[in-house]
């Protein structure tokens, strides 16, 4: 789109004409680092010349490399300090900062490919992960017409929006395959602001994207190449217009109640924790009254990859949004691109089949559309935080038995209809109770699922018997290691660092769930 390019051109002759440019040099100093350090160091280098001048030189050089120690000391508090009060981000930012101490660049280290082959090279990695991930995805030819009511504004107008998100914009981003960096957006302040409500405006009205916003740059986040998880990056302009719509799409879902009330996943107001609550509020009891419930917790099998995008559209105007919603949606996931990115280089272009994009604004929340109907024709209690899947049920006879099994089946024959693939193998099953029960095994898919005396589920470990002995104890663990890492690398900080690191790293881990 012209305005888009124009847009872009803009960007760039700013960045060229305004931005100042300082070739940097490669430094092994670490980012705490600060002009007072420098300036000593050069002081000490200054003296360390001079120590054979007399004995009045070399205690001078011990009285300055006293203050640059002192001075190193306070400046790495300080950062950890700030590193640490990130509340959501803390452990991100914390593991960022070590791995930048040890060198570590998110370089991938040598793989294995489909075939077994050891790949070293950085282009071959990148074409042999994004080979991969395009592998997975399905390819569904029939995409509907968008038809629906149009509304005269779909609350998706407010500059508010827009205004709001550039305020939020951290400092530190990766740029898109358009190279326009969120920080150039939110200097820009105000005067950026009409650029991307006319962009929302042609776009919304027109149904038709940038084919920059149609690209994707994927991370690789593990080594090996089936054990993955894509993230994308994409044009940090497109993330200001996908913030516009999920704001959208929330408030329609919410005014019309549209959403599964079991579904707690990607959703303001619902958490990971508030599903475990949930899930465990429903369960807790059944032993101590005498009463069995039959849990199932499911793996679909990457599922926010094979969603077809005819499928997805089919489903989201009946939920009631606007035609001009829908038609964006369409263009935005229709017609994409990714290429992955490996030490510097970049992979070919493969075509986007299917899946909603990770790592983008809109793409988890589309995922819940898609499986709103799951629990359709189903009489048993199912709950979902996004993909993550358990369904119950109380028995209390042979009939409920039969009841529970008949919901996995059409639990099964939902994904064959959705061309979602669940994973029987790595599904459990797990039986709540302080008898000894045997009955035969459920089956999902025509395959039986393992029983198991005990299964994690969001973090939580469930035991047949409804002890917490093995959460305690998995949460102990997890609770030294943190605090042992933690310790490890702030050996050298003050008491105030070490408190906050605790209540920031340690804490967390001892308190997720302890609702339960």
């Amino acid at each position: 789109m012209d305005i888009q390019n124009n847009f872009k051109n803009t960007v760039y002759e700013c960045i060229e004409r305004f931005v100042p440019r300082k070739i940097l040099r490669k430094t092994s100093d670490p980012e705490y680092h600060n002009k007072e350090i420098k300036r000593l160091k050069s002081k000490v280098r200054k003296a360390y010349n001079r120590r054979k001048l007399g004995a009045h030189c070399i205690e001078e050089l011990k009285q300055l490399s006293k203050q640059l120690l002192a001075a190193k000391k306070s400046a790495q508090e300080a950062f950890l300090k700030s590193v640490l009060s990130k509340e959501d981000k803390c452990w991100s930012e914390f593991y960022k900062y070590v791995k930048r101490r040890k060198g570590n660049r998110g370089n991938i280290p040598a793989i294995k490919d489909c075939n077994g082959l050891i790949i070293t090279y950085s282009i071959q990695k990148a074409n042999s992960l994004n080979f991969y991930y395009s592998s997975v995805f399905s390819s569904e030819g029939n995409i509907p017409n968008i038809q629906g009511k149009i509304s005269s504004d779909p609350n998706t107008s407010d500059t508010k929006i827009i205004r709001k998100r550039i305020a939020a914009i951290g400092k530190i981003k990766s740029v898109g395959p358009d190279c326009v960096s969120e920080e150039i957006l939110k200097l820009g302040g105000e005067a950026m602001i009409p650029y991307l409500a006319r962009l929302r405006n042609i776009t919304m009205n027109k149904g038709t994207l940038p084919g920059d916003w149609k690209k994707a740059t994927v991370i690789p986040i593990r080594s090996l190449v089936t054990n993955y998880r894509p993230v994308s990056l994409t044009s940090v302009v497109c993330k200001q217009m996908e913030h516009v719509i999920a704001s959208y799409l929330r408030q329609a879902w919410d005014k019309n109640d549209w959403l599964y009330e079991g579904q707690h996943g990607f959703r303001p107001g619902y958490s990971c924790e508030s599903q475990v609550i949930t899930v465990w509020l429903d369960i807790a009891d059944s032993p101590d009254n005498g009463d069995r419930i039959d849990a199932i917790i499911i793996d679909f099998s990457k599922a926010f990859d094979l969603v077809p995008h005819g499928r997805l559209l089919n489903k989201i105007p009946n939920s009631g949004v606007d035609s001009r919603v829908v038609v964006w949606i369409s263009e935005f996931l229709l017609g994409r691109t990714q290429r992955v990115r490996v030490g510097g280089h970049l992979s070919e272009e493969f075509r986007v089949t299917s899946g909603v994009l990770q790592g983008s604004v809109l793409g988890l929340l589309l995922f819940l559309p898609y499986v709103n109907d799951i629990s359709r024709h189903i009489e048993s209690t199912i709950r979902l935080f996004a993909d993550d899947c358990v369904i119950y049920r109380k028995i209390i006879n042979q009939e409920d038995i039969e009841k529970l099994q008949k919901d996995l089946d059409r639990l099964g024959e939902w994904a064959v209809e959705n061309a979602m693939k669940i994973n029987p193998s790595k599904s459990k099953a797990v039986r709540c109770t302080r008898y000894r029960v045997k009955d035969p095994l459920d089956s999902l898919a025509n395959t039986f699922i393992p029983e198991a005396s005990s299964c994690k589920y969001l973090g939580i470990i469930l035991r047949s018997d409804l002890s917490w002995a093995d959460q305690v104890n998995y949460t102990v663990k997890r609770a030294w290691k943190a605090i042992h890492f933690t310790m490890r690398i702030l050996k050298k900080g003050n008491s105030n660092t070490k408190r906050l690191a605790y209540m920031s790293l340690v804490r967390p881990i001892l308190e997720y769930g302890a609702a339960c």
